[in-house]
């Protein structure tokens, strides 16, 4: 049977399938072949994307991407894999949010209301995979395998398939619900953080926010910022700003040291705490 670049990268790598339509856009072309994987083709590529999204997620799409190329030239499906070098992105300066426990709570009543309610099938189920994120702190990939046999006297565990750490936490009380909710059906990176968005701003998270964006300072409503990896920064946010040790909060997610677990940790520097006032105001 012959092989298909397109048919291939499908079945590997099925939450970025967009980056198909993306390629052909850039190239030109109804179809993504094998041959087109080439130096000349790859800058076309990153060129066409670095107009379409920001350089840090260019970085992880074409993570996705470049490993993807490089199991074909293993295979001798690809000529070379120095081509990928044309996929090198520069990183900006990027700042990114953290909903809030209230926000959280927000968008568990708004999803409750959609569940009594006919249609919004896509909704339904996005909603279930983030609030599950934000109320366990796992990966995508781990929410994935996870069911309700993961839950024993009243504590989650699983092990991470990236970091191969031991996560054991007690369980939210809401968290096996939507394990028994949770979808069959993948959805691509952009259908779910586009709902997660429209979500937030039903939701009424909409306060201005400033951040670094894109390498500049941006204001603009909060839900624009939001997308659906909000959902592991507000879990380890949420936790910090209840006083939650951070080695703590480390084993929750799964991480193997403490350094990557403060890149999740959002400070709301708009509002705040005692403690800091106490230094400001002195």
């Amino acid at each position: 049977m012959e092989q298909n670049f397109e048919t291939m990268f499908a079945e590997r790598c099925p939450n970025h399938t967009f980056l198909l339509s993306r390629m052909r856009c850039a190239l030109g072309v109804s179809r993504i072949e094998f041959s087109h994987i080439t130096t000349s083709n790859l800058h076309k590529f990153r060129e066409y994307m670095e107009g379409e999204v920001t350089s840090n997620s260019l970085k992880t799409y074409f993570a996705v991407f470049k490993a993807f190329v490089r199991e074909c030239h293993n295979d001798g499906l690809v000529r070379s894999d120095k081509c990928l070098s044309a996929l090198k992105v520069k990183s900006t300066p990027q700042q990114n949010v953290a909903l809030t426990e209230s926000e959280v709570r927000a968008l568990q009543q708004y999803y409750d209301r959609l569940l009594t309610n006919e249609g919004h099938k896509v909704e339904k189920d996005v909603l279930t995979l983030f609030l599950i994120e934000c109320l366990c702190g796992a990966r995508g990939c781990d929410v994935e395998s996870m069911t309700v046999n993961n839950i024993h006297d009243g504590r989650l565990t699983y092990i991470s398939k990236k970091t191969k750490v031991l996560a054991t936490m007690p369980v939210h009380k809401r968290l096996a619900d939507l394990l028994a909710r949770k979808p069959k059906k993948e959805y691509s990176r952009v259908t779910k953080n586009r709902i997660v968005k429209e979500a937030c701003k039903r939701c009424g998270i909409i306060e201005p926010v400033t951040i670094c964006y894109h390498g500049s300072m941006v204001t603009r409503p909060k839900y624009e910022f939001c997308a659906f990896h909000t959902a592991r920064r507000s879990f380890a946010s949420i936790l910090a700003a209840k006083g939650a040790p951070i080695t703590e909060i480390a084993q929750y997610m799964s991480h193997s040291n403490t350094m990557m677990t403060n890149r999740y940790i959002k400070v709301d520097t708009n509002n705040a705490s005692a403690a800091a006032l106490s230094f400001f105001n002195d």
